[in-house]
C-alpha cells in the first residue's frame, strides 16, 4: 500500500501546485503561544467537545499575560501594601478559598515557589536546599541588601510556612476543609525547613522594623507581630502536656495588635495597588484542570474582621484543651461545637475557625489517645460515670475478678465498650466540623447507638440471671407504688446519646434550613416529642442517682453526689429547649391553620410520603419508634376539636389561633424563668460560662420573639378580612407568606413572619 502511495505521490503534476510552506511560518509568526487557531469560515471547534475552547469562562488559555518584574525597586509604601495583599490573601483562602486564586496569584510566591522546586528537582545535596538562605524568588533578594526586600522576604516565607504547616496538620481532610489545589507547586517541601531557621529570619527582619520610627515600618512592624503569633502554635501542636495551653497570653497579644492594625485602614486603603503583582496568568502558566477564577482577596476591613475570627477561636480551641475530666470536656465541646460566629460578612452558619478546629482535633485526639497520652477507653469510663454508672456492675467486673471470673461475660462487655469507644471518639469529632458535617455526623451516630443499645440490653439483662449479677434501684411508679428496677447503666448511657443524636439532627437541619416552611410543623412537632422522651429518660437516670446517693458512702457518695449535679443540668436544660419547641410548635399550628403551609404549586406527591421521606433518617431506629403521620394528624385534630362548637371555618381558624397565641405567651414565660435557673446551675466558669450564657441569652432572645409575633398575630386574626385572605384555597392567589428572622435569634428557634405578598 505504502508503494502504491510513493507513485501516486511521483506521478503528481506539481505545476498545478502552490508552495505555502513559508507563508505558512511567516503567518504562524504572529500566533501567540497557547492561543487556539480557528478560522471563522469552516465553524471549527464547534460543538460538544469543543466548548471549552475560545468561552472566556472556560477557557484558561484565554488568560491574559500581564509581565511583573520581580526585581523592581519597591517602596516602603508598596511593601506595605505587597504585605497587606498578602494577608488578606490567607484569610481569604482559609475562608473556603483556593490557592491559585489567593497566595498564588502573588507573582513573588509563584516565583518563590517555582524557584525552590526546581532547586530541589535538580540537586542531590537536600541539605543544602533546606537552608534559608537559598530559598530565592529573584535576583534582587539574592544578591541586594535592599531593606524593602529583606523585609518582604522573610514575610512571604513565614506566611508560606504556616501555610505548609496549617496544609499538614493531620485531621485535615483534603476539600472538605481546605482546598489544596497547588498547580504543582509543592508548598509542603517548606516545612522541611527548620522552624528555627524561618523563626530567625522573620524575628531578624522584625528586628530591623522595630529601629525605624516611620509609619510604613509602625504598620509593618504589626503584620510581623500577628506572623509571630501565629508561628507560636507550632511547638503547641505537638505538645501532649495539658499545662502548655493554658498559656493563652499570646492569643491576647495578637488581638491587641490587630486592633491597632484596623486603626491603619485610612492608611493602607490609601496606598495605590501594584499593577501585575496579582494575577490570574498562574491558572494559565501551571498545571491547571480547572477553568478560570477570579482572583479571591477580601478586603482590609474583612481581612481584620477575619483575623480576630482566627485568634478568637483559637482561644476558645486552648481552653478546650484545658478539660478537668470528661463531664468537663463534653461541656466544653458543646459549646466549641455551637460557636457561630454572627458578625462575619456574608456569612451563613460559620462555624469555629477551620484551623482552630483542626489543631483542637489533632491535639485531643492525637494517636487514638486524649491529648496523645490517655486511652479513650479510661475517659468512656470517666463519661459513663459522669451520667449513668458510678460504680457500675458491668464496669467493676472487667476489673474486679471477685465478682466473677467467667471469661464469657468478661468478653462480653469488653466487646460491647469497644463499640462504644469507637463511636465515643466519633462523637468527640463532630463537634469539631462545620455544621453542615456536625449534623452529618450526628446523623451516622444514630444508627450506629442503636444498634450498641440492642447489644447493652442483652448484656444487661443476662446478669441476673445468667451470671447472679445484679444492680437494681428502688422507684416510685405514678401510682405510689415503690418498684425495685434494674439500672442498667450502659444502655441508659447509649439510650441517652442516641436520643441526644436524633435531637441534634432535627434541630440543626432547622439551623441549615434543611427543612421547607411546610415541614417546619411537623419537625417541631417531633422534635418536641424527642425532647419529651429525652426528658423523661433524663428523669430516670435521676432516680438512680439519687437512690445510689442515698445507700453510697465516702468516695462512693462524692461520685454519685457529682454525677447528680450533672444530671440535674441536664434536665434543666431539656426543660429550656422542650419549653420553647412547644412554644414554637404552637407558632407552626397558628400559621397551618390559616393555611399559609401549604405544598408547592406543583406537588405531585401525598403529604405521607412527603413525611415518610422526611423522617427516614429515623425510620430505622427501634426506640423511640418513629410517630405515624396519623400520629401528627391526630395532634392537629385535638386542637380542632376545642373550636367545633363554631359554625364557619374564618370562626373556627380564628379560635384555634387565639388560644395557640395565648399557649405561646405562656410558655415563653416560662422559658424566661426555666433559663434564668439554667444561668445559675451551669457547672462551667469563666470563659465557657459566659459563652455558653451567651446562648442562654440567644434561646431569651428567641422567646421574646416567639412571643412578638404570637402578640402581632392575636392582632392581625380578629381582622375578618386578614383570615379570609390566608384561607383562600388558590396557592396562586395566595396574599400573604412565611419567612423566618434567623439574625441575632438561637439558631435552633428562628421566629416566624408573616409577609404580605402583594401590595
Amino acid at each position: 500500500m505504502l508503494g502504491e502511495i510513493s507513485d501516486q505521490l511521483n506521478n503528481l503534476e506539481l505545476d498545478s501546485w502552490v508552495d505555502i510552506t513559508q507563508q505558512f511560518f511567516e503567518t504562524a509568526k504572529n500566533v501567540k503561544h497557547g492561543n487556539i487557531v480557528k478560522l471563522e469560515s469552516l465553524d471549527l471547534m464547534e460543538g460538544t467537545d469543543a466548548k471549552e475552547i475560545l468561552n472566556p469562562a472556560l477557557d484558561t488559555g484565554l488568560i491574559e499575560d500581564e509581565s511583573y518584574d520581580c526585581d523592581r525597586d519597591l517602596t516602603l509604601d508598596e511593601t506595605v501594601r505587597v504585605v497587606a495583599n498578602i494577608t488578606s490573601c490567607l484569610v481569604t483562602w482559609l475562608d473556603s478559598s483556593s490557592l491559585p486564586v489567593t497566595l498564588f496569584s502573588c507573582r513573588y510566591i509563584e516565583e518563590i515557589l517555582t524557584r525552590f522546586s526546581a532547586l530541589l528537582s535538580s540537586s542531590t545535596i537536600v541539605e543544602k536546599i533546606f537552608q534559608v538562605s537559598n530559598l530565592q524568588y529573584s535576583n534582587k533578594l539574592d544578591q541586594s541588601d535592599s531593606f524593602t526586600y529583606r523585609i518582604l522576604r522573610a514575610y512571604l516565607i513565614g506566611v508560606l510556612n504556616f501555610t505548609a504547616f496549617v496544609l499538614n496538620i493531620p485531621v485535615l481532610k483534603d476539600e472538605e476543609d481546605l482546598n489544596r489545589v497547588s498547580m504543582d507547586l509543592n508548598i509542603d517541601l517548606l516545612l522541611q525547613f527548620p522552624q528555627k531557621d524561618v523563626a530567625d529570619l522573620v524575628n531578624s527582619a522584625y528586628s530591623l522594623l522595630e529601629k525605624r520610627d516611620d509609619k510604613n515600618s509602625k504598620v509593618l512592624q504589626l503584620y510581623f507581630d500577628i506572623l509571630k503569633r501565629l508561628q507560636m502554635l507550632y511547638p503547641l501542636s505537638a505538645s501532649v502536656n495539658q499545662g502548655d495551653f493554658q498559656d493563652t497570653l499570646f492569643l491576647h497579644e495578637a488581638t491587641g495588635f490587630i486592633d491597632k492594625l484596623s486603626e491603619e485602614n485610612d492608611y493602607i486603603d490609601s496606598i495605590p495597588q501594584i499593577p501585575h503583582l496579582f494575577t490570574r496568568g498562574i491558572q494559565k502558566r501551571k498545571n491547571n484542570i480547572f477553568p478560570p477564577r477570579p482572583i479571591k482577596m477580601h478586603s482590609f476591613t474583612i481581612c481584620i474582621s477575619y483575623l480576630h475570627y482566627l485568634f478568637d477561636d483559637l482561644k476558645l480551641a486552648m481552653d478546650v484543651l484545658c478539660f478537668q475530666d470528661a463531664a468537663d470536656l463534653r461541656n466544653r465541646l458543646y459549646i466549641f461545637g455551637s460557636k457561630r460566629n454572627e458578625k462575619l460578612p456574608d456569612q451563613e452558619h460559620t462555624s469555629t475557625h477551620i484551623v482552630a478546629a483542626l489543631f483542637l482535633e489533632s491535639i485531643l485526639l492525637r494517636d487514638g489517645l486524649i491529648l496523645g497520652a490517655i486511652p479513650v477507653s479510661e475517659f468512656l469510663k470517666q463519661d459513663l460515670s459522669s451520667l449513668t454508672a458510678g460504680e457500675s456492675v458491668v464496669l467493676s467486673l472487667l476489673e474486679d475478678d471477685k465478682l466473677t471470673n467467667d471469661r464469657a461475660i468478661k468478653a462480653r462487655a469488653s466487646s460491647l465498650l469497644q463499640e462504644m469507644e469507637k463511636t465515643y471518639i466519633s462523637w468527640i469529632q463532630s463537634f469539631l466540623q462545620n455544621p453542615s458535617k456536625q449534623r452529618d455526623f450526628f446523623l451516622d451516630s444514630v444508627v450506629v447507638w442503636d444498634t450498641i443499645q440492642v447489644t447493652a440490653d442483652d448484656l444487661e439483662t443476662s446478669l441476673p440471671d445468667d451470671y447472679g449479677l445484679e444492680d437494681t434501684f428502688k422507684s416510685i411508679q405514678p401510682d405510689g407504688s415503690l418498684s425495685e428496677l434494674p439500672v442498667m447503666p450502659l444502655s441508659s448511657y447509649v439510650y441517652y446519646m442516641k436520643l441526644d443524636s436524633m435531637v441534634q439532627v432535627v434541630f440543626r437541619g432547622i439551623e441549615l434550613e434543611i427543612y421547607k416552611p411546610w415541614e417546619m410543623y411537623q419537625m417541631y412537632w417531633y422534635g418536641l416529642y424527642l425532647l419529651s422522651t429525652l426528658e423523661s429518660h433524663i428523669a430516670r437516670m435521676k432516680d438512680v442517682a439519687k437512690y445510689k446517693l442515698s445507700k453510697a458512702e465516702g468516695e462512693s457518695k462524692d461520685i454519685w453526689k457529682k454525677t447528680l449535679d450533672h444530671i440535674n443540668f441536664l434536665i434543666q436544660e431539656t426543660i429550656v429547649f422542650k419549653t420553647l419547641a412547644q412554644a414554637q410548635q404552637y407558632t407552626w399550628t397558628i400559621l397551618d391553620n390559616l393555611k399559609l403551609l401549604k405544598l408547592p404549586k406543583y406537588n405531585r406527591t401525598t403529604p405521607q410520603l412527603l413525611y415518610q421521606l422526611r423522617m427516614k433518617p429515623f425510620s430505622s431506629v427501634g426506640i423511640p419508634q418513629l410517630p405515624s403521620i396519623q400520629h401528627f394528624q391526630n395532634f392537629a385534630d385535638e386542637i380542632a376539636e376545642g373550636s367545633l362548637r363554631f359554625r364557619t371555618e374564618r370562626e373556627r381558624v380564628q379560635d384555634i389561633c387565639f388560644r395557640c397565641s395565648s399557649a405561646v405567651r405562656q410558655l415563653t414565660t416560662e422559658v424566661k424563668t426555666a433559663a434564668s435557673q439554667l444561668k445559675k446551675i451551669h457547672p462551667s466558669r469563666g470563659r465557657f460560662k459566659a459563652d455558653y450564657e451567651r446562648g442562654v441569652d440567644q434561646i431569651l432572645r428567641s422567646s421574646i420573639g416567639v412571643a412578638v409575633f404570637s402578640t402581632k398575630v392575636n392582632k392581625k386574626i380578629k381582622d375578618a378580612e386578614f383570615v379570609t385572605q390566608c384561607l383562600k384555597e388558590n396557592p396562586s392567589n395566595q396574599a400573604y407568606d412565611v419567612s423566618l428572622s434567623r439574625a441575632q435569634y438561637h439558631r435552633f428557634f428562628p421566629p416566624a413572619e408573616i409577609k404580605h405578598m402583594r401590595k
